[in-house]
């Protein structure tokens, strides 16, 4: 069970994301695919692993001399054509080891166990980069908001405007009885895990309360049947404490959260 999320709150199916240089470049790594089973082919007809890159200035950035690489002590592993991206643009380049393919087909192919993705500018310098773990098939991480904000896990946007997250059932849950947080304290984002509400047919509430009491964020959920979970990004949020508060109509359940920097 699958649902959108509208609001600033984001789903997970158990990524770690660590953002580089990210968002301080002109050109970055926008989104990362390396389980792609369905979502996209390339003009091979083959559906391949894919990185996206985006344009965060208004003109065009020449990458020749650029390279592309999943190996720090390899820099200079796949090197760019004579290309420019344009202003706000995207570029999709097919990370499958197969650069007879075309002049945008890599000589390696991503890992969907995890490892990292580095773009590297002609001075042989890390401009921007991400390494996750496990990437489940046909999801990708991607930034939030789109070509500035840290890499969240979400439904993939090939070529396109990243959207917020997902949230995903999660079965096998221990325990399945509270809500829980966790990291806690959180830097970067925290993880909460949502059980099912008794009596709870008119759907749910989740919101995000300061120490003042006032409410920061919220998101309104239809009724689950299953116990879920949902990443919380916190990086735009000061240092301090914060409450998080899942309710219906006849149930409310509270939990701290703390944000260090």
């Amino acid at each position: 069970m699958v649902y959108k999320v509208h609001q600033r709150f984001i789903c997970v199916v158990f990524f770690l994301f660590i953002c580089f240089a990210g968002a301080k470049a002109q050109v970055v790594i926008n989104e990362v695919m390396a389980s792609n089973s369905t979502t996209t082919a390339d003009e091979m007809g083959e559906y391949d692993d894919w990185v996206e890159l985006f344009n965060n200035a208004q003109f065009a950035i020449s990458l020749n001399g650029y390279y592309l690489s999943d190996d720090s002590l390899i820099l200079n592993k796949w090197p760019f054509p004579n290309i420019s991206i344009a202003g706000r643009d995207y570029l999709i380049i097919w990370t499958d080891k197969d650069p007879e393919q075309g002049s945008l087909h890599t000589n390696f192919k991503l890992d969907a166990a995890g490892e990292t993705v580095l773009l590297v500018n002609p001075l042989l310098t890390i401009i921007d980069g991400v390494a996750y773990n496990t990437q489940a098939a046909d999801t990708s991480i991607g930034r939030y908001p789109n070509g500035l904000g840290s890499f969240v896990p979400m439904l993939p946007t090939f070529d396109g405007q990243n959207q917020q997250g997902i949230i995903t059932a999660v079965n096998n849950l221990q325990p399945q009885g509270g809500l829980k947080v966790y990291p806690n304290p959180a830097t970067d984002a925290a993880i909460i895990t949502l059980p099912v509400l008794p009596n709870a047919s008119g759907g749910a509430a989740l919101q995000l309360v300061n120490a003042r009491g006032a409410v920061l964020q919220q998101l309104k959920l239809p009724p689950v049947a299953a116990a879920s979970q949902i990443v919380l990004p916190v990086t735009q949020l000061p240092p301090g404490q914060y409450w998080v508060v899942y309710s219906s109509e006849n149930s409310r359940l509270i939990s701290g959260l703390t944000v260090v920097k």
